[in-house]
């Protein structure tokens, strides 16, 4: 319920700018200043994707001469009340956190459950930036602390500070309802493996979980990411993400330009021959092993809550493959990890590199192969996607020409200077109707006579156009 209502409340308020808050029990550790460490989970040539962690310090305590005396001042305000309803389905994203929340009961696929959110009154606490940098001003880092030891040893971790915080301001209360039909004893047997539960075998009619989050509990912050200079642990604060990002670097900041940084998070190359050399394992296939691949990639997502634990599998196959171990498991272990059956998930492994052997085990691959890279990339991509964008773009890849013809429009925002392209006549009829409509609408994109308008920063009209790119960026 937390994560599905921040995730709401984060859309609502700015998806581009806000960052949600882990868990309840991490909300303790978000406030102005907090330090949070933000890592690469996924690289790719064209990509990529980062995870936050909140930690237990503030910026006060990795100062030289501790930082007691660092005095920043903040403002209050009054922004937003939320209440609100949502319908969320149990097939969506957050599907297996609901289910697992509610799940002492034996549920039956009931597809939807429905999540009131009173927040009530939000509050944002920001940190002045002029007041901060000038407090910062000459202030270095304590390299031998043992907090940041570790850190500056490890190039792929970026210390950032919390500059925003979107809290309650009273008591709130969140609870989740879904109304049950006994009456599927399968569907039911099957939930509860997913959701990591055992079913009962009897439920009532009517089933509810509520949970009240004290005055003050943090939703969503913002947050700038410092450069840190490991010669002599001068840093700055990094207030254009665009032109450089944070990081550890061997040199002084003072010897440094804005251009000397690191690449930005996320940056997406426009060059066609760049995305189909990603995805060169299903260019190779022949058309009716690509089309039998289409048609299970569109499966899963007709299923969204599927895209995380099956990029968490690819993920820790790397793993094995990086290490060198061999690893098998069972089936069964890894439909009730995943929330599958058996025909929903090893048509999608076999083509990993996953294969099944005689005494039922599933062997792990022992090799990251071109299809197995496509399976990761495309995963990454859709966990970009809220639910409706991702049903939406599967609804688009069973017509080829109306995906075409999408992905032509979605090549002219990458290429476009500015926040809107013009449209031809055969753009402006695909985009008037169904599905082509739908996923303009999912995107946030308007369509105003022979002219459409977009947001830069909306990472997932670059997802979609790449996952398009997959199937019909080539034929």
């Amino acid at each position: 319920m937390f994560s599905s209502t921040v995730d709401q409340l984060i859309k609502t308020l700015g998806r581009d700018t806000l960052f949600p808050v882990p868990s309840i029990e991490t909300s303790d550790n978000i406030g102005p200043l907090c330090l949070v460490i933000t890592e690469p989970t996924r690289y790719w040539l064209f990509w990529k994707k980062y995870k936050h962690y909140t930690t237990e310090f503030a910026l006060k305590d990795i100062l030289v001469g501790g930082g007691e005396d660092l005095k920043v001042e903040e403002t209050t305000r009054k922004i937003t009340t939320y209440n609100r309803s949502t319908k969320l389905s149990l097939k969506g994203k957050f599907g297996v956190q609901l289910c697992r929340e509610l799940l002492d009961v034996d549920l039956k696929a009931s597809d939807y459950v429905t999540v009131n959110s009173q927040l009530g009154d939000l509050e944002k606490v920001e940190v002045d930036l002029p007041s901060l940098l000038s407090a910062l001003k000459d202030r270095k880092i304590d390299l031998k602390s043992r907090r940041i030891e570790s850190l500056a040893n490890q190039s792929n971790k970026i210390l950032g500070i919390v500059t925003g915080v979107i809290r309650l301001m009273n008591d709130a209360k969140l609870d989740c309802k879904t109304d049950l039909d006994i009456s599927a004893e399968a569907d039911g047997k099957h939930l509860s493996n997913m959701a990591g539960g055992e079913a009962t075998g009897e439920a009532d009619d009517d089933k509810s979980r509520s949970i009240t989050l004290v005055k003050g509990t943090a939703l969503a912050f913002t947050m700038l990411h410092l450069l840190i200079s490991t010669e002599d642990g001068s840093f700055k604060v990094i207030l254009n993400h665009g032109s450089t990002k944070g990081g550890f670097t061997p040199q002084r900041i003072t010897e440094l330009d804005d251009v000397d940084g690191l690449s930005s998070s996320f940056t997406v190359l426009g060059a066609t021959d760049c995305e189909t050399q990603m995805f060169k394992g299903l260019m190779d296939l022949d058309d009716t092993r690509k089309e039998d691949f289409r048609i299970i990639i569109k499966r899963i997502m007709e299923l969204p809550k599927l895209v995380l634990p099956i990029s968490d599998l690819l993920q820790r196959a790397e793993t094995f493959i990086d290490a060198g171990i061999r690893r098998s498991t069972n089936l069964t272990t890894l439909n009730e990890k995943i929330g599958t059956e058996d025909d929903e998930l090893m048509p999608l492994l076999n083509f990993t590199g996953f294969h099944t052997e005689t005494n039922g085990a599933v062997e792990y691959p022992l090799e990251c192969s071109d299809m197995f890279e496509v399976c990761q990339l495309l995963m990454s991509l859709l966990e970009e996607l809220e639910d409706d964008e991702i049903h939406a773009l599967a609804d688009c890849l069973d017509n080829s020409s109306t995906a075409r013809l999408l992905l032509q429009i979605l090549r002219k925002t990458e290429c476009s200077g500015g926040e809107s392209v013009a449209l031809s006549a055969e753009e402006r009829s695909i985009l008037s109707t169904d599905p082509a409509k739908k996923l303009v609408e999912a995107l946030k994109m308007t369509v105003d006579d022979d002219t459409m308008t977009f947001s830069r920063d909306n990472i997932g009209i670059k997802a979609c156009r790449l996952i398009l790119h997959a199937f019909y960026g080539t034929n």
